[in-house]
Protein backbone atom coordinates (compact mmCIF):
# COMPACT_ATOMS: atom_id res chain seq x y z
CA UNK A 1 0.00 0.00 0.00
CA UNK A 2 1.48 3.70 -1.02
CA UNK A 3 -1.54 5.58 -1.18
CA UNK A 4 -1.36 7.86 2.21
CA UNK A 5 -2.95 11.17 2.95
CA UNK A 6 -1.61 14.36 3.22
CA UNK A 7 -1.30 16.77 6.10
CA UNK A 8 -4.03 19.06 3.94
CA UNK A 9 -6.30 16.21 4.19
CA UNK A 10 -5.50 15.58 0.21
CA UNK A 11 -4.19 11.49 -0.83
CA UNK A 12 -0.99 11.12 -2.31
CA UNK A 13 -0.56 8.29 -4.68
CA UNK A 14 1.71 6.36 -6.64
CA UNK A 15 1.80 6.71 -10.19
CA UNK A 16 0.40 3.30 -11.34
CA UNK A 17 -2.13 4.23 -7.88
CA UNK A 18 -3.38 7.63 -10.38
CA UNK A 19 -3.08 5.03 -13.77
CA UNK A 20 -5.85 2.70 -11.79
CA UNK A 21 -7.69 5.28 -10.98
CA UNK A 22 -7.72 7.09 -14.70
CA UNK A 23 -8.60 3.82 -15.39
CA UNK A 24 -11.60 3.22 -13.56
CA UNK A 25 -13.00 6.41 -14.21
CA UNK A 26 -12.73 5.55 -17.98
CA UNK A 27 -14.83 2.99 -17.32
CA UNK A 28 -17.61 5.05 -16.19
CA UNK A 29 -18.45 5.72 -19.47
CA UNK A 30 -19.53 2.04 -19.67
CA UNK A 31 -23.23 1.41 -19.19
CA UNK A 32 -22.79 -1.17 -16.94
CA UNK A 33 -20.83 1.19 -14.81
CA UNK A 34 -22.98 3.84 -14.87
CA UNK A 35 -22.70 6.18 -11.61
CA UNK A 36 -19.38 5.19 -10.80
CA UNK A 37 -18.33 8.79 -10.76
CA UNK A 38 -20.09 8.37 -7.18
CA UNK A 39 -17.18 6.75 -6.06
CA UNK A 40 -14.29 8.97 -6.65
CA UNK A 41 -16.71 11.18 -5.43
CA UNK A 42 -16.28 9.27 -2.07
CA UNK A 43 -12.35 8.90 -2.27
CA UNK A 44 -12.14 13.20 -2.71
CA UNK A 45 -14.83 13.53 0.28
CA UNK A 46 -13.13 10.45 2.54
CA UNK A 47 -9.57 10.14 1.68
CA UNK A 48 -8.77 7.86 4.49
CA UNK A 49 -10.25 5.75 2.75
CA UNK A 50 -8.80 6.24 -0.98
CA UNK A 51 -6.01 4.12 -0.27
CA UNK A 52 -8.76 1.17 0.24
CA UNK A 53 -10.43 1.50 -3.02
CA UNK A 54 -7.25 1.80 -4.86
CA UNK A 55 -5.76 -1.39 -3.68
CA UNK A 56 -9.34 -3.41 -4.90
CA UNK A 57 -8.86 -2.01 -8.29
CA UNK A 58 -5.51 -2.76 -8.54
CA UNK A 59 -5.43 -6.68 -6.94
CA UNK A 60 -8.87 -7.29 -8.95
CA UNK A 61 -8.96 -4.90 -11.60
CA UNK A 62 -13.26 -5.17 -11.47
CA UNK A 63 -14.27 -1.87 -11.67
CA UNK A 64 -17.73 -3.20 -10.75
CA UNK A 65 -16.62 -4.45 -7.38
CA UNK A 66 -15.47 -1.26 -6.92
CA UNK A 67 -18.33 0.27 -7.39
CA UNK A 68 -20.32 -2.34 -5.79
CA UNK A 69 -18.63 -1.31 -2.37
CA UNK A 70 -18.69 2.22 -2.73
CA UNK A 71 -22.82 1.82 -3.95
CA UNK A 72 -24.36 -0.76 -1.82
CA UNK A 73 -23.73 0.53 1.83
CA UNK A 74 -27.58 0.22 2.05
CA UNK A 75 -27.95 -3.19 1.05
CA UNK A 76 -29.11 -4.35 3.54
CA UNK A 77 -32.25 -2.15 4.03
CA UNK A 78 -33.58 -4.20 0.75
CA UNK A 79 -33.13 -7.30 2.47
CA UNK A 80 -34.66 -5.98 5.48
CA UNK A 81 -37.72 -5.27 3.41
CA UNK A 82 -37.93 -8.34 1.89
CA UNK A 83 -37.65 -9.87 5.28
CA UNK A 84 -40.88 -7.71 6.23
CA UNK A 85 -42.29 -8.32 3.22
CA UNK A 86 -42.25 -12.25 3.74
CA UNK A 87 -43.59 -11.94 7.50
CA UNK A 88 -46.52 -9.47 6.32
CA UNK A 89 -47.60 -11.38 3.35
CA UNK A 90 -47.24 -15.04 5.42
CA UNK A 91 -49.09 -13.76 8.45
CA UNK A 92 -51.62 -12.00 5.69
CA UNK A 93 -51.79 -16.03 3.99
CA UNK A 94 -51.97 -17.56 7.27
CA UNK A 95 -55.40 -15.12 8.06
CA UNK A 96 -56.44 -15.88 4.83
CA UNK A 97 -56.33 -19.32 5.34
CA UNK A 98 -57.46 -19.66 8.84
CA UNK A 99 -60.64 -17.58 7.71
CA UNK A 100 -61.33 -20.26 4.81
CA UNK A 101 -60.73 -17.89 1.93
CA UNK A 102 -57.94 -20.33 0.48
CA UNK A 103 -59.55 -21.50 -2.92
CA UNK A 104 -58.85 -24.28 -5.44
CA UNK A 105 -55.01 -23.90 -5.94
CA UNK A 106 -54.37 -24.59 -2.65
CA UNK A 107 -55.64 -27.44 -1.93
CA UNK A 108 -54.46 -28.94 -5.48
CA UNK A 109 -50.99 -27.63 -5.14
CA UNK A 110 -51.08 -29.21 -1.70
CA UNK A 111 -52.23 -32.96 -3.36
CA UNK A 112 -49.87 -31.97 -5.97
CA UNK A 113 -46.49 -31.43 -3.79
CA UNK A 114 -47.31 -34.03 -1.34
CA UNK A 115 -47.09 -36.58 -4.04
CA UNK A 116 -44.13 -35.65 -5.73
CA UNK A 117 -42.50 -39.03 -5.85
CA UNK A 118 -45.88 -40.63 -5.51
CA UNK A 119 -47.81 -39.47 -8.57
CA UNK A 120 -47.37 -36.12 -8.66
CA UNK A 121 -51.66 -35.91 -8.88
CA UNK A 122 -54.27 -33.84 -7.59
CA UNK A 123 -58.33 -34.93 -7.02
CA UNK A 124 -59.02 -32.14 -9.41
CA UNK A 125 -57.01 -32.57 -11.95
CA UNK A 126 -56.63 -36.53 -11.65
CA UNK A 127 -53.93 -36.82 -13.51
CA UNK A 128 -50.06 -36.18 -13.24
CA UNK A 129 -49.45 -32.54 -12.63
CA UNK A 130 -47.39 -32.71 -16.14
CA UNK A 131 -50.41 -33.67 -18.26
CA UNK A 132 -51.54 -29.32 -17.28
CA UNK A 133 -48.36 -27.75 -16.39
CA UNK A 134 -44.24 -27.91 -16.72
CA UNK A 135 -43.38 -27.81 -13.25
CA UNK A 136 -40.44 -29.39 -11.85
CA UNK A 137 -39.28 -26.44 -9.90
CA UNK A 138 -42.35 -27.74 -7.43
CA UNK A 139 -40.32 -30.90 -6.67
CA UNK A 140 -38.12 -29.12 -3.75
CA UNK A 141 -40.95 -27.91 -2.14
CA UNK A 142 -42.00 -31.41 -1.25
CA UNK A 143 -39.61 -31.95 1.69
CA UNK A 144 -41.14 -29.09 3.92
CA UNK A 145 -44.40 -30.27 2.91
CA UNK A 146 -43.76 -34.11 4.21
CA UNK A 147 -42.06 -32.51 7.26
CA UNK A 148 -44.59 -30.24 8.51
CA UNK A 149 -47.28 -31.89 6.74
CA UNK A 150 -49.64 -28.34 6.59
CA UNK A 151 -50.66 -26.34 3.59
CA UNK A 152 -49.46 -23.50 5.60
CA UNK A 153 -45.78 -24.58 4.07
CA UNK A 154 -47.06 -23.07 0.62
CA UNK A 155 -47.88 -19.65 2.25
CA UNK A 156 -44.47 -19.43 3.64
CA UNK A 157 -42.86 -20.58 0.35
CA UNK A 158 -44.51 -18.29 -2.22
CA UNK A 159 -44.10 -15.09 0.54
CA UNK A 160 -40.48 -15.58 0.44
CA UNK A 161 -40.09 -16.47 -3.13
CA UNK A 162 -41.75 -13.31 -3.29
CA UNK A 163 -39.82 -11.15 -1.71
CA UNK A 164 -36.44 -11.86 -3.29
CA UNK A 165 -37.42 -10.25 -5.75
CA UNK A 166 -36.52 -7.21 -4.06
CA UNK A 167 -33.06 -7.50 -3.41
CA UNK A 168 -32.94 -7.83 -6.98
CA UNK A 169 -34.17 -4.64 -7.88
CA UNK A 170 -32.30 -2.82 -5.86
CA UNK A 171 -29.27 -4.21 -7.34
CA UNK A 172 -30.12 -3.46 -10.24
CA UNK A 173 -30.84 0.01 -9.48
CA UNK A 174 -27.32 0.60 -7.56
CA UNK A 175 -25.74 0.44 -10.43
CA UNK A 176 -26.77 3.22 -11.66
CA UNK A 177 -28.25 5.73 -9.15
CA UNK A 178 -26.85 6.65 -5.17
CA UNK A 179 -26.92 3.58 -2.60
CA UNK A 180 -30.49 5.92 -0.92
CA UNK A 181 -32.18 6.10 -4.06
CA UNK A 182 -31.55 2.69 -5.29
CA UNK A 183 -33.14 1.91 -1.53
CA UNK A 184 -36.37 3.93 -2.42
CA UNK A 185 -36.40 2.03 -5.97
CA UNK A 186 -36.69 -1.34 -3.60
CA UNK A 187 -38.97 0.26 -1.21
CA UNK A 188 -41.16 0.74 -4.01
CA UNK A 189 -40.94 -2.86 -5.51
CA UNK A 190 -42.00 -4.16 -2.10
CA UNK A 191 -45.36 -2.05 -2.13
CA UNK A 192 -46.08 -3.00 -4.95
CA UNK A 193 -49.52 -4.27 -5.57
CA UNK A 194 -49.15 -6.84 -8.48
CA UNK A 195 -46.39 -8.15 -6.52
CA UNK A 196 -48.29 -8.39 -3.48
CA UNK A 197 -51.21 -9.70 -5.60
CA UNK A 198 -49.07 -12.73 -6.48
CA UNK A 199 -48.34 -13.62 -2.80
CA UNK A 200 -51.84 -12.74 -1.66
CA UNK A 201 -53.66 -15.59 -3.24
CA UNK A 202 -53.86 -19.19 -3.51
CA UNK A 203 -50.29 -21.08 -3.89
CA UNK A 204 -49.15 -21.66 -7.18
CA UNK A 205 -45.39 -22.27 -9.31
CA UNK A 206 -46.20 -18.88 -10.48
CA UNK A 207 -44.68 -17.65 -7.29
CA UNK A 208 -41.01 -18.65 -7.73
CA UNK A 209 -41.04 -16.22 -11.40
CA UNK A 210 -40.57 -12.79 -9.83
CA UNK A 211 -37.52 -13.55 -8.25
CA UNK A 212 -35.84 -15.78 -10.58
CA UNK A 213 -36.73 -13.76 -13.30
CA UNK A 214 -36.08 -10.32 -11.97
CA UNK A 215 -32.31 -12.10 -10.55
CA UNK A 216 -31.74 -13.35 -14.14
CA UNK A 217 -32.00 -9.89 -15.42
CA UNK A 218 -29.32 -8.37 -12.77
CA UNK A 219 -26.60 -11.66 -13.61
CA UNK A 220 -27.09 -10.48 -17.32
CA UNK A 221 -26.84 -6.71 -16.59
CA UNK A 222 -23.70 -7.44 -14.21
CA UNK A 223 -22.40 -10.18 -17.00
CA UNK A 224 -22.61 -12.55 -14.95
CA UNK A 225 -22.67 -15.38 -17.34
CA UNK A 226 -22.54 -18.79 -14.72
CA UNK A 227 -25.47 -17.13 -12.58
CA UNK A 228 -27.45 -16.37 -15.93
CA UNK A 229 -27.08 -19.60 -16.83
CA UNK A 230 -28.26 -21.14 -13.16
CA UNK A 231 -31.26 -18.28 -12.76
CA UNK A 232 -32.52 -18.87 -16.63
CA UNK A 233 -32.42 -22.64 -15.67
CA UNK A 234 -34.89 -22.43 -12.58
CA UNK A 235 -37.46 -19.85 -14.47
CA UNK A 236 -37.74 -23.01 -17.33
CA UNK A 237 -38.59 -25.55 -15.02
CA UNK A 238 -40.97 -23.13 -12.56
CA UNK A 239 -44.02 -23.40 -16.11
CA UNK A 240 -44.03 -23.78 -19.86
CA UNK A 241 -44.96 -20.49 -20.90
CA UNK A 242 -41.74 -19.00 -18.97
CA UNK A 243 -40.14 -20.90 -22.06
CA UNK A 244 -41.51 -18.50 -24.77
CA UNK A 245 -40.88 -15.78 -22.12
CA UNK A 246 -37.05 -16.88 -22.19
CA UNK A 247 -37.27 -17.47 -25.67
CA UNK A 248 -38.32 -13.36 -26.28
CA UNK A 249 -35.60 -12.21 -23.86
CA UNK A 250 -33.08 -14.45 -25.73
CA UNK A 251 -33.97 -13.28 -28.70
CA UNK A 252 -33.91 -9.53 -27.88
CA UNK A 253 -31.05 -9.98 -25.94
CA UNK A 254 -28.87 -11.86 -28.95
CA UNK A 255 -29.64 -8.71 -31.21
CA UNK A 256 -28.87 -6.04 -28.16
CA UNK A 257 -25.52 -7.55 -27.29
CA UNK A 258 -24.46 -8.19 -31.21
CA UNK A 259 -25.29 -4.89 -31.74
CA UNK A 260 -22.55 -3.76 -29.14
CA UNK A 261 -20.27 -6.66 -30.03
CA UNK A 262 -20.64 -8.73 -26.76
CA UNK A 263 -20.44 -11.60 -28.94
CA UNK A 264 -20.19 -14.04 -26.18
CA UNK A 265 -23.40 -12.88 -24.21
CA UNK A 266 -25.03 -12.50 -28.14
CA UNK A 267 -24.31 -16.50 -27.99
CA UNK A 268 -25.12 -17.01 -24.70
CA UNK A 269 -28.73 -15.50 -25.54
CA UNK A 270 -29.26 -17.19 -28.92
CA UNK A 271 -28.64 -20.23 -27.28
CA UNK A 272 -30.86 -19.45 -23.99
CA UNK A 273 -33.52 -18.72 -27.27
CA UNK A 274 -32.65 -22.28 -28.66
CA UNK A 275 -32.68 -24.09 -25.11
CA UNK A 276 -36.06 -22.54 -24.31
CA UNK A 277 -38.16 -23.62 -27.71
CA UNK A 278 -36.23 -27.28 -27.43
CA UNK A 279 -37.87 -27.34 -23.86
CA UNK A 280 -41.33 -26.18 -24.39
CA UNK A 281 -40.89 -28.78 -27.29
CA UNK A 282 -40.22 -31.29 -25.15
CA UNK A 283 -42.98 -30.47 -22.85
CA UNK A 284 -45.22 -30.81 -25.53
CA UNK A 285 -44.27 -33.60 -27.26
CA UNK A 286 -42.68 -36.11 -24.86
CA UNK A 287 -43.38 -34.95 -21.12
CA UNK A 288 -47.43 -34.55 -21.54
CA UNK A 289 -47.95 -38.20 -24.05
CA UNK A 290 -45.72 -39.53 -21.01
CA UNK A 291 -48.39 -38.59 -18.40
CA UNK A 292 -50.97 -40.80 -20.89
CA UNK A 293 -53.00 -37.20 -21.27
CA UNK A 294 -55.50 -37.34 -24.77
CA UNK A 295 -56.44 -34.09 -24.78
CA UNK A 296 -54.89 -30.84 -25.73
CA UNK A 297 -53.32 -28.70 -24.06
CA UNK A 298 -55.61 -26.95 -21.30
CA UNK A 299 -54.63 -23.61 -20.91
CA UNK A 300 -55.32 -22.93 -24.63
CA UNK A 301 -58.40 -24.60 -24.30
CA UNK A 302 -59.61 -23.12 -21.17
CA UNK A 303 -58.25 -19.37 -21.84
CA UNK A 304 -58.54 -18.64 -25.30
CA UNK A 305 -60.69 -21.64 -26.50
CA UNK A 306 -63.30 -20.66 -28.85
CA UNK A 307 -62.05 -17.93 -30.91
CA UNK A 308 -59.75 -16.88 -33.41
CA UNK A 309 -56.69 -14.99 -33.15
CA UNK A 310 -58.30 -12.04 -35.10
CA UNK A 311 -60.66 -12.10 -31.95
CA UNK A 312 -58.75 -12.26 -29.27
CA UNK A 313 -56.76 -9.24 -30.64
CA UNK A 314 -60.27 -7.28 -31.25
CA UNK A 315 -61.07 -8.34 -27.04
CA UNK A 316 -58.10 -6.40 -25.63
CA UNK A 317 -59.23 -2.86 -26.14
CA UNK A 318 -61.59 -2.91 -23.00
CA UNK A 319 -62.58 -1.07 -19.74
CA UNK A 320 -61.34 -3.65 -17.44
CA UNK A 321 -58.62 -4.25 -19.48
CA UNK A 322 -56.95 -0.43 -19.94
CA UNK A 323 -57.77 -0.69 -15.77
CA UNK A 324 -55.63 -3.66 -15.37
CA UNK A 325 -52.77 -1.77 -17.45
CA UNK A 326 -53.09 1.24 -15.34
CA UNK A 327 -53.07 -0.66 -12.42
CA UNK A 328 -49.54 -2.34 -13.74
CA UNK A 329 -47.63 1.29 -14.41
CA UNK A 330 -49.03 3.78 -12.54
CA UNK A 331 -47.67 2.99 -8.78
CA UNK A 332 -44.67 2.90 -10.18
CA UNK A 333 -45.09 6.57 -11.92
CA UNK A 334 -44.44 5.54 -14.99
CA UNK A 335 -41.23 5.09 -14.64
CA UNK A 336 -40.85 1.81 -16.15
CA UNK A 337 -42.23 3.11 -19.49
CA UNK A 338 -38.36 4.94 -19.45
CA UNK A 339 -36.49 2.22 -20.33
CA UNK A 340 -36.94 -0.63 -23.05
CA UNK A 341 -36.69 -3.82 -20.47
CA UNK A 342 -40.59 -2.97 -20.64
CA UNK A 343 -40.70 -4.91 -24.27
CA UNK A 344 -39.87 -7.99 -21.79
CA UNK A 345 -43.21 -7.45 -20.65
CA UNK A 346 -45.14 -7.98 -23.40
CA UNK A 347 -45.20 -11.51 -23.61
CA UNK A 348 -46.64 -11.61 -20.09
CA UNK A 349 -48.59 -9.03 -20.67
CA UNK A 350 -50.15 -10.91 -23.88
CA UNK A 351 -51.18 -13.55 -21.87
CA UNK A 352 -52.95 -11.93 -19.98
CA UNK A 353 -54.68 -9.53 -21.79
CA UNK A 354 -55.92 -11.75 -24.48
CA UNK A 355 -57.64 -14.74 -22.20
CA UNK A 356 -60.71 -14.41 -22.43
CA UNK A 357 -61.36 -15.54 -18.81
CA UNK A 358 -61.38 -12.55 -16.51
CA UNK A 359 -59.63 -13.90 -13.52
CA UNK A 360 -55.90 -13.59 -15.86
CA UNK A 361 -56.52 -9.70 -15.92
CA UNK A 362 -57.03 -9.46 -12.37
CA UNK A 363 -54.72 -7.53 -9.85
CA UNK A 364 -54.42 -9.90 -7.03
CA UNK A 365 -53.90 -13.01 -9.22
CA UNK A 366 -51.16 -14.74 -9.58
CA UNK A 367 -51.15 -14.81 -13.58
CA UNK A 368 -49.24 -11.42 -12.94
CA UNK A 369 -45.96 -13.35 -12.35
CA UNK A 370 -45.56 -13.55 -15.74
CA UNK A 371 -44.59 -9.84 -16.32
CA UNK A 372 -44.15 -8.05 -12.97
CA UNK A 373 -40.16 -8.68 -12.60
CA UNK A 374 -39.84 -7.00 -16.24
CA UNK A 375 -41.47 -4.04 -15.12
CA UNK A 376 -40.12 -4.13 -11.88
CA UNK A 377 -36.54 -3.93 -13.67
CA UNK A 378 -37.74 -1.65 -16.38
CA UNK A 379 -38.52 1.02 -13.36
CA UNK A 380 -35.35 0.78 -11.88
CA UNK A 381 -33.48 1.14 -15.09
CA UNK A 382 -36.04 4.05 -16.19
CA UNK A 383 -35.40 5.79 -12.67
CA UNK A 384 -31.90 5.58 -13.36
CA UNK A 385 -32.42 7.04 -16.85
CA UNK A 386 -34.39 9.75 -15.45
CA UNK A 387 -31.65 10.38 -12.72
CA UNK A 388 -28.91 11.23 -14.70
CA UNK A 389 -31.05 14.07 -16.27
CA UNK A 390 -33.40 15.16 -13.36
CA UNK A 391 -32.36 13.36 -10.18
CA UNK A 392 -35.21 15.97 -8.10
CA UNK A 393 -37.49 15.37 -10.89
CA UNK A 394 -36.80 11.25 -10.12
CA UNK A 395 -36.37 11.73 -6.22
CA UNK A 396 -40.29 13.48 -6.00
CA UNK A 397 -41.37 10.71 -8.69
CA UNK A 398 -40.06 7.94 -5.95
CA UNK A 399 -41.71 9.60 -3.68
CA UNK A 400 -44.78 9.82 -4.76
CA UNK A 401 -44.49 5.88 -5.93
CA UNK A 402 -44.05 5.08 -2.48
Amino acid sequence: MTACAAEDGTVSMEPDEQAAIQTAKAASTHERTEGIGATFRLIGEHPPQAAFLVTIVKSSGDVEALETFSKSRLGWVAWMAALAYAIAYTWLGFERYRSYHASYDEGLFTQVIGSAFSGFRSTPEGINHFAFHFSPVLYIVAPLLWIWKTPAVLIVVGSVACALTIPAVYYIAVRRVPDRIAVLIALVAALYPALGGVSFTDFTENVFAPASAAWLLWAIDGRRMAAAACFAAVCLSIKEDQALFMAFLGVLGAAYFWRRREREWAFFSAGLAVVSLATLALFLTVVRHSTGAFYGYPSIRDFYGGASPAQLVAGVPTWDKLHYLVGATLPLSGLCRLSECMLLALPGLAECLLSRVPVAYMLGQHYAATWVPYVLVAFALGAGRLWKREPRVTSALLAASV
